[in-house]
């Protein structure tokens, strides 16, 4: 995993294969990688099955990972945590809570009953530096070491053979006083769903894969926005919305200023939904472009007028029949004669208002000359 020891106090790894949990990693990682970034933590996300052939068979990478860090000498805290958890409370100060339980050599929820050996290894701080943490890892692995590629091999489903959890707990039960340093925390804190720090949604929360991934990705985003996180990047959201809806994806000006500009990016939701509703059925878009809207933007700033508002224009050009760019020109001009007559009242000199307002009429009659002559062209049979 890390070729050198790492140097931060803390070092959190995330995993998961790369099928069927996969998505649930993207989603978890951000807020992960954010609370780690923020607080000087090491941070790492592998989407990939290290020990086996399956993909349930990446739950036993965590055991490797622990290892790994202790072949390295590593004695810091070895933070784990699933592809369905992530950290809630972005400003808990973990640094603090730990170095004042260093006694304990593994802190961890339990599995559902007080048995000292069932526990929930789904997020667990191990204390690389205690001696007792260094023998349960070191037995952990040893009993992972028995699954012989034969065995992996002709384990296809979760139940054919004990899970990295079921071997913790084997280790836990066949040494009882291994357990007897470890702290076994609230629900309340870690490995639930309202966990005040770090959250986890189980199998048993829905009853689909599918619904259980909807949740987390609806939770991970309310958290994100609770915590004042920034929002994901329309570099990543607006493609993906328009590959979503079958519509053709966002040119690269058009990302550029969505991802400037809320005002833009709304407008290319509205022309991807438009698009999308006319593609359904069977017509073309009349919705202003965003190549339209950024000429426009780029006229009422030479005017000094304000710029062309995407709802608004939009708003304006909703008559039924009516041409979105026509209608658009039209505002553009009554907005300079409001700006104009407002520049007169205040005695403030402008720059020749009537020449621009001619200039704007010119363009409207050019965009309707030209919609007559579409409109012609249409109507004339075509020759046999």
């Amino acid at each position: 995993m890390f070729a050198f020891k790492p140097e931060e106090p803390m070092v959190m790894i995330q995993s998961a294969d790369p099928e069927r949990y996969f998505d649930m990693l993207r989603i978890t990682s951000r807020p992960n990688r954010e609370y780690c970034l923020r607080h000087g933590i090491r941070y790492a996300s592998v989407s990939a099955v290290l020990r086996g052939f399956y993909p349930w068979h990446a739950c036993f990478n965590r055991i490797l990972f622990l290892n790994q860090l202790l072949d390295l000498g590593y004695e810091g805290w070895f933070l784990h945590i699933d592809a369905d958890a992530y950290v809630h409370d972005r400003e808990f100060d973990l640094g603090a809570y730990l170095s004042a339980r260093t006694q304990h050599s593994l802190i961890l929820a339990s599995g559902g009953s007080d048995v000292y050996w069932n526990v929930n290894d789904g997020i667990f701080f191990a204390n690389c530096g205690h001696p007792t943490m260094r023998e349960i890892a070191r037995r952990w692995q040893a009993a992972l070491d028995t699954y012989t590629p034969e065995r992996l091999r002709g384990a296809p489903n979760f139940d054919d053979i004990p899970c990295d959890q079921a071997l913790l707990q084997w280790v836990l039960r066949e040494n009882p006083s291994l357990a007897d340093e470890m702290l076994i925390e609230s629900h309340k804190f870690i490995n639930s769903p309202v966990a005040s720090f770090a959250r986890q949604v189980l199998r048993v929360a829905e009853s689909t894969f599918a619904q259980r991934v909807r949740r987390i990705a609806l939770d991970v985003e309310s958290s994100l926005a609770a915590g004042g996180a920034a929002p994901e990047s329309v570099d990543v959201l607006a493609p993906g919305l328009a590959r979503a809806l079958g519509v053709p994806l966002p040119g690269r000006a058009d990302l550029d200023m969505a991802a400037d500009d809320p005002v833009h990016l709304a407008n290319l939701l509205r022309l991807c939904t438009e698009q999308f509703d006319a593609a359904a059925a069977g017509q073309s878009s009349s919705r202003l472009t965003p190549q339209v809207l950024r000429l426009l933007s780029a006229i009422s700033q030479s005017l000094g007028i304000p710029r062309p508002d995407g709802g608004n224009l939009d708003a304006e050009a909703s008559p039924q029949n009516a041409d979105p760019e026509v209608l658009a020109l039209l505002a553009l001009i009554t907005k300079r004669k409001k700006s104009a007559n407002v520049a007169r009242a205040a005695g403030v000199p402008i720059a020749e208002p009537d020449r621009h307002i001619a200039a704007l009429r010119a363009l409207v009659s050019a965009r309707r000359d030209t919609l007559v002559e579409a409109r012609h062209a249409r109507s004339v049979p075509a020759a046999s």
